[in-house]
């Protein structure tokens, strides 16, 4: 019986639009371009690098430059209007209402960005803790630090008695692997096909 639930944020329980995507990404660059005082062309490559290197801008800042995470969170993800790119889903909140489990979120994603979105859902309140890259170390799923901090803070139950939900397929190997049940979510916010029973 499922005991408790994984949901991962971004795909998962709201469509990530393009623009909102690049809102972020604008951000990134005028940061870096400001703190490095290069053009935005240039911070542009910077955060290219720093993404790919690190698996995230926030790790690269940290690593690379050594610069305060809070604060490059704060003046980038959190300084993008979400108000703009997500809004109440009242299908996912009565989704989640029926729900009697345990539900945790684990994004790639800083938590307090994860935070704010779930708040624009209006779901935030039915989730009891959200793990977010800075909690990880920066070691992003599908490497397996995240799943087993997940499973700690569920007081290291069977992994067969936990479901983990996903829209990347990647993601779910790792949940797979540690005997997690795993559901591919195909539709941003829709758990209306989700079985979770025996």
């Amino acid at each position: 019986m499922i005991e408790a639930i994984i949901f991962d944020n971004d795909g998962t329980l709201y469509r990530v639009k393009s623009s909102f995507q690049k809102a972020v990404h604008t951000k990134f660059c005028e940061v870096i371009s400001q703190k490095l005082n290069v053009n935005l062309a240039e911070a542009g490559r910077i955060q290219a690098y720093l993404h790919n290197k690190y698996g995230s801008t926030g790790a690269g800042v940290v690593k690379e430059f050594g610069w305060d995470y809070n604060s490059f969170v704060k003046e980038t993800y959190l300084a993008v209007p979400i108000e703009k790119y997500v809004g109440r889903n009242q299908h996912l909140i009565e989704m989640l209402k029926k729900m009697p489990q345990k539900k945790i979120v684990v994004t790639n994603n800083p938590s307090r960005f994860a935070k704010k979105i779930l708040n624009r859902l209006g779901v935030a309140r039915y989730f009891e803790k959200i793990f977010g890259e800075e909690h990880f170390d920066f070691r992003m799923k599908p490497k397996i630090m995240p799943y087993r901090l997940a499973l700690k803070y569920l007081s290291n139950s069977d992994p067969r008695n936990i479901m983990m939900i996903e829209d990347s397929s990647n993601n779910l190997k790792t949940a797979r692997k540690l005997g997690m049940r795993a559901y591919h979510i195909n539709q941003a916010g829709d758990l209306s096909r989700l079985k979770y029973g025996n």
